[in-house]
C-alpha cells in the first residue's frame, strides 16, 4: 500500500485533543482492558468492518494497535470495503507510551503475552546446562 499515511504519537494526540479524529484500537478487549489510549474505541481486528466502526462524525479515522502491524492490517481491509481511514498510529500504543502520552487501563505497563514461556524456556536451559555441568 503506497498511501499509508503513519502518524507520529504526538500527531495523533493533537488530533485527539482538537476533536478532529476518532482513533480506532483493532487490538484484543483484554489487551484493550489492560492499557488504552483515551477516547480510544475499541474495535478488535477479528470482528472489524465498516458496519462495527462507531460513526466517525465528521473526524478522520486513524487506527492502532500494539506496534502498528495489526492496524496496517485493519487499514488494508477497511480500505478494500471503500472506506478511506487517514492512517495508523505509527509504532502503536508502545509508541505513545514512550513518547510519555496518556495511558489509562488496569496495568498502563508495557505488556508481554509471551514473557511466561520465554522465561520457562529460559529456566529449562539454564537446568540443563546445570545438569550437564554437574554429571560431565
Amino acid at each position: 500500500m503506497t498511501d499509508l499515511r503513519e502518524f507520529e504519537p504526538a500527531e495523533v494526540q493533537a488530533e485527539l485533543e482538537a476533536g478532529r479524529c476518532l482513533l480506532i484500537d483493532v487490538r484484543n478487549p483484554g489487551e484493550h482492558a489492560r492499557a488504552r489510549i483515551p477516547g480510544a474505541v475499541l474495535c478488535p481486528l477479528p470482528e472489524l468492518d465498516p458496519s462495527s466502526l462507531p460513526e466517525a462524525g465528521g473526524r478522520d479515522l486513524i487506527l492502532h494497535c500494539q506496534s502498528g502491524m495489526r492496524s496496517r492490517t485493519a487499514l488494508q481491509r477497511l480500505r478494500a470495503t471503500g472506506l478511506k481511514p487517514a492512517g495508523h498510529l505509527k509504532g502503536g500504543i508502545m509508541a505513545w507510551k514512550a513518547a510519555g502520552l496518556p495511558v489509562e487501563g488496569k496495568g498502563g505497563g508495557f505488556s508481554l503475552p509471551g514473557l511466561p514461556w520465554i522465561l520457562g524456556g529460559l529456566v529449562v536451559i539454564i537446568l540443563a546446562r546445570l545438569i550437564g555441568n554437574w554429571a560431565g
